[in-house]
Formats: structure tokens, sequence, C-alpha cells
């Protein structure tokens, strides 16, 4: 027998956090949520936090929706964005082509 140290335990960090309320966040992004499903009803959807969720295909995550704060103000709105890095995009009218979506 040898003596050790009751604290130690080992090289695993745990922490816990606060569980999002996914039927309110998904009240929140109903919206975004609408929209990918019309392009595409089959996407799973992951909520991440309670400002944020992602859209995924087979696992792979292609999109999220954020909440964002409106320029020159206090309010936030929902966004949907695609791409990593600087190749992010925020999804908008302009940019959508409905032909390629089959609408």
């Amino acid at each position: 027998m040898r003596e050790i140290d009751v604290s130690d335990r080992g090289n695993v960090a745990t922490r816990l956090v606060h569980a999002p309320d996914e039927i309110a966040t998904r009240e929140r992004f109903s919206a975004p949520l609408a929209r990918i499903r019309e392009l595409m009803p089959e996407a799973e959807v992951a909520v991440l936090s309670p400002a944020e969720i992602a859209f995924r295909c087979h696992g792979l995550e292609f999109a999220r929706a954020r909440l964002a704060h409106e320029p020159g103000g206090f309010r936030s709105t929902s966004e949907v964005v695609f791409g990593v890095g600087a190749q992010e995009r925020v999804l908008c009218d302009q940019n959508i082509d409905v032909s390629k979506a089959g609408m």
C-alpha cells in the first residue's frame, strides 16, 4: 500500500455546463429552421447553445443559424451562415439561387 493524493484524478478536466432549452431555442430560430427545411428537408438540426444551432447532412455540418446584433442598435436577429472562416457567407435573398433549390 502507498499513500495517494485524493484530489489527483488524472488528466481529465471536467465541468458542468447549462443545457440549453431545445424547445425555446427551436422557437427562437423558427424562421431560419423553416427556410433551411424548404431548401433541404432532410437536414438534421443540432442545438449548440441558446444562441446557435447547426444544420447537418449525414453528420457533416453545412450551415449554422445564430443570433447577431443589428448594427446601430441593441436588438438581436437571427442569421444563417454557410462556409468557414474567411469563406463564411450570410444567407440572404441576394445570394440564394431559388432555381437550383427546386422551388
